[in-house]
């Protein structure tokens, strides 16, 4: 259950931070731009400079597989569901 812990810590962190990202570039970014790959791109660094740097050594193998997992999946859905929060299809037009 130990690398459990850390994916667990490491996806709480990333969604923390979503919401954040997602107000940021709806703020500065012009309509009709591709604002949800700006947050998937947020996400990706965020995960990258954070959270694959606070992994163990041994857990460093799982980190391309665990950050696919988070971001595709994961991070992909529930930035359609922060956006449907705020303003229902503006992203999409």
């Amino acid at each position: 259950s130990m690398p459990y812990g850390y994916f667990q810590k490491a996806a709480k962190f990333i969604l923390a931070n979503l919401d954040t990202a997602v107000q940021l570039v709806e703020s500065v970014t012009p309509n009709g731009s591709d604002k949800k790959a700006l947050v998937m791109d947020i996400a990706g660094k965020l995960f990258d400079y954070i959270v694959a740097q606070a992994f163990p050594v041994y857990l460093k193998p799982f980190v391309p597989v665990f950050r696919k997992l988070l971001l595709d999946v994961l991070v992909s859905n529930l930035i359609d569901f922060v956006v449907s929060k705020y303003n229902a299809g503006a992203w999409s037009k």
